[in-house]
């Protein structure tokens, strides 16, 4: 865990079996009392050649297509908020950047433009994702919502979310959050 003691959240595993099972593969566990626990992981193989990490996309559209469009985004994790701030406004989104969920709200109060997207993972520390959407809409009606969460798949169903709001799936590619 990233968190400090007794302020974990319980994330982990999951966003670890969300990760494998998107990759096609699965997770073992082998658990003996007094010995531990062994988790196992097992991921097909691959002929296929890795590609670039910074290399450019194919398809340069993306530059455009945040033009005009502001993005409010909430999260806790300083390297996550870093990596999609960085994505969104290289496709041309004007980021506002919160912490939690009280600084998203106070922002959003002091912005006096429009924010056409709220980002914002599910699980936070102090004001969940979706506790921040609902107060948002009271102010912006308009605004659309969309939750980000390495809860793997099956679990996220069960969350509670705004209805008609968006959902993507962490980890994710810079592709597919600047679409």
């Amino acid at each position: 865990t990233t968190k400090k003691a007794n302020n974990a959240v319980g994330l982990g595993l999951s966003m670890v079996e969300g990760v494998v099972k998107q990759s096609g593969g699965h997770v073992e566990v082998l658990s003996e009392a007094g010995s531990g626990t062994e988790f196992q992981i097992y991921l097909p193989r691959t002929s296929d050649k890795v590609a670039q990490k910074d290399a450019p996309s194919e398809s340069r559209g993306a530059e455009e297509q945040g033009h005009d469009k502001t993005i409010l985004l909430v999260h806790g994790e300083a390297a996550l908020r870093n990596l999609a701030v960085s994505t969104l406004e290289r496709s041309g989104y004007k980021v506002l950047v919160a912490h939690g969920g009280a600084e998203g709200l106070e922002m959003s109060r002091k912005f006096s433009g429009k924010i056409d997207l709220l980002l914002t993972d599910l699980v936070m520390e102090g004001m969940s994702g979706r506790e921040i959407a609902k107060k948002l809409v009271l102010d912006r009606p308009s605004i659309q919502v969309m939750y980000m969460s390495g809860f793997a798949e099956k679990n996220v169903e069960k969350l509670p979310v705004l209805p008609g709001s968006l959902f993507i799936q962490k980890p994710f590619t810079r592709e597919t959050l600047a679409e």
